[in-house]
């Protein structure tokens, strides 16, 4: 059968799974993740000798990379349940899974993915959180990235922290929120991050100044001049 061409490569796993050589991707098994095709799926689990858990894109996405871009729940949460290991693998790009879903705004999978309940709890959840891809986004910063307000405050909650951390292009999730128009989201992550509800003399004039350039840069400046005087 035709594979997709990629190199081979050996990655290290979670040590309960050891070290395995990740093989080209079966096409009808990528077709499946990306349809989110249970029964196709589990017909290729029963394959011993191909399994899906082991096979990479070209661009290095794991099969559950691919379902939870494309939002499959049920597929996460079996594909989960063999190898909950998956989620801790990143793709060519640095991405995790949560990456993934949080870029095209799944905001049921991504709650999947980071509340599944075999997981090591609230330590591994912050610690993916935290981890960032080659451009130095956490899943917040992606989620903003694509504009997809609810999964961007779901994960601000989840850990606050990150909305400080630049990425490559030196923006802060606060710095995106405020350049989306995302007037509750900034507040929420200024009311963490400056222990204040709004932005008044209690923000440094730094501060302030980047809040409004990114307003400004997204044209939001209307909706944010309220928030910047108090009112």
């Amino acid at each position: 059968m035709e594979q997709i061409n990629m190199h081979q490569h050996e990655e290290s796993q979670d040590d309960n799974y050891g070290m395995f050589v990740a093989e080209y991707m079966n096409p009808e098994i990528y077709r499946a993740a990306k349809a989110g095709d249970i029964s196709g799926f589990k017909r290729a689990i029963e394959d011993r000798e191909a399994s899906p858990f082991n096979q990479v894109s070209p661009q290095e996405d794991t099969v559950l990379h691919i379902a939870a871009y494309s939002g499959h729940v049920l597929l996460v949460e079996l594909i989960l349940t063999h190898r909950i290991d998956l989620s801790s693998k990143k793709n060519s790009n640095g991405n995790l899974p949560i990456h993934a879903a949080a870029s095209s705004g799944h905001l049921s999978t991504v709650k999947s993915l980071l509340g599944f309940p075999e997981r090591d709890g609230e330590e591994w959840r912050v610690s993916a959180l935290k981890e960032v891809n080659k451009n130095e986004e956490t899943a917040l910063h992606v989620a903003l990235k694509n504009h997809h307000e609810k999964v961007a405050e779901f994960l601000f909650e989840l850990c606050p922290c990150v909305s400080s951390y630049p990425n490559k292009e030196g923006k802060s999730p606060l710095y995106m929120a405020a350049e989306a128009g995302f007037l509750d989201l900034v507040k929420l992550m200024t009311a963490e991050t400056v222990e204040v509800v709004v932005m008044d003399n209690s923000m440094s004039s730094s501060e302030t100044r980047s809040v409004v350039h990114a307003a400004l840069r997204g044209r939001n400046i209307g909706n944010f001049s309220i928030f910047i005087e108090g009112k």
